[in-house]
């Protein structure tokens, strides 16, 4: 019928047919990416574009929000807190004004990597600061020990350092 129809889903149990609209003569190919659709028309080798809906805020506050996949093209400022169930993929590093945890619910181990091609540095504590840094480890019974570094000598022992 060389048409794109348009159906609301939301609620599956009654679907809400929207609208139509005509396409080029004999559509073979949808993507849907936004809220854009693309039609590839074989018999008229066209390409076309729909905006089928949804809307561009300039500024929103809510008080809470569920989105399928969010991208943010600039910056994201987030005055709270930020709790990530998955995975985070951070491409152009990281700076945190405050204390840092990482912990692993599983035993997987802290990996600190370069990447393949790369060497890796970490580096605790900031030179030149008249302040020490202390890493605290604890071994498989809990038993704590602190680390730090003393006129150029490792120091370990189990009274803090901090």
């Amino acid at each position: 019928s060389n048409t794109l129809q348009i159906v609301d889903v939301s609620n599956p149990a009654s679907p809400l047919y929207i609208g139509s609209v005509p396409t080029g003569t004999n559509p073979v190919s949808l993507d849907v990416k936004g809220h854009y659709a693309y039609v590839v028309n074989n018999g008229s080798n066209t390409l076309q574009v729909f905006d089928i809906g949804g809307a561009y805020i300039q500024q929103i506050e809510a008080g809470g929000i569920e989105a399928g996949s969010a991208s943010v093209l600039n910056d994201m400022n987030i005055d709270n807190n930020i709790n990530i169930g998955g995975g985070a993929n951070i491409s152009n590093g990281l700076v945190v004004d405050g204390p840092v945890s990482l912990r692993s619910a599983t035993s997987t181990p802290l990996i600190v990597s370069g990447g393949s091609n790369a060497s890796t540095t970490v580096e605790i504590g900031q030179p030149g600061q008249g302040k020490g840094s202390c890493l605290v480890l604890y071994d498989q019974a809990g038993t704590v020990q602190y680390v730090s570094i003393k006129a150029g000598t490792f120091v370990i022992t189990s009274t803090s350092c901090k």
